[in-house]
């Protein structure tokens, strides 16, 4: 009774996240680039790493309450740090559409570039994972990993529209 007890608790926060999830780009993502389909975003194990936290900070805090001073304080860490991770990935996002690029960020405010604006790009390799960094003329930079979802259809179709906003030729490039 209690496995049925803990799947449908599990079921219910996993619901519940995605309902979240819902509102939050409903309520936080209403420009155009958001509704273009075309998007670069940390990938899903960053969301269900920080949702296991998550789970697992609220076990910890439950069972600390009557048993340890430890478990309670470390739940409450872990806890705090699961919430952080599923607000990084709900807040982080590169979207793009035939003009512009608006990078949105943990605590920022959305920047908007266009195509135009690219000065170079740079490629890294950093802890054995492939790195790309676009340079803006206004200075500031993001930075695109191979793992994200559409980081690499992101950085073709960046580099596809600068040619065409330069008038070069890819294959010259």
């Amino acid at each position: 009774m209690q496995i049925v007890a803990f799947l449908i608790f599990i079921g219910l926060i996993f619901g519940l996240c995605f309902l979240v999830y819902k509102l939050f780009t409903r309520l936080f993502r209403n420009r155009k680039e958001h509704r273009s389909g075309l998007a670069v975003h940390y990938n899903k194990r960053t969301a269900l790493f920080g949702l296991l936290l998550a789970v697992l900070g609220i076990f910890s805090t439950i069972t600390g309450v009557e048993k340890s001073r430890f478990l309670l304080i470390g739940g409450i860490v872990v806890l705090i740090g699961g919430i952080l991770l599923l607000a990084y990935y709900l807040s982080f996002g590169i979207y793009y559409d035939d003009k512009t690029i608006l990078v949105s960020g943990f605590l920022k405010k959305n920047r908007s570039f266009a195509y135009g604006d690219i000065v170079h790009q740079t490629v890294l390799i950093a802890g054995g994972s492939l790195m790309a960094e676009v340079y803006f003329e206004n200075g500031s930079a993001i930075t695109v990993q191979a793992h994200m979802d559409g980081g690499i259809a992101f950085l073709d179709y960046a580099f596809a529209r600068w040619c065409e906003v330069k008038g070069l030729n890819p294959k010259e490039c």
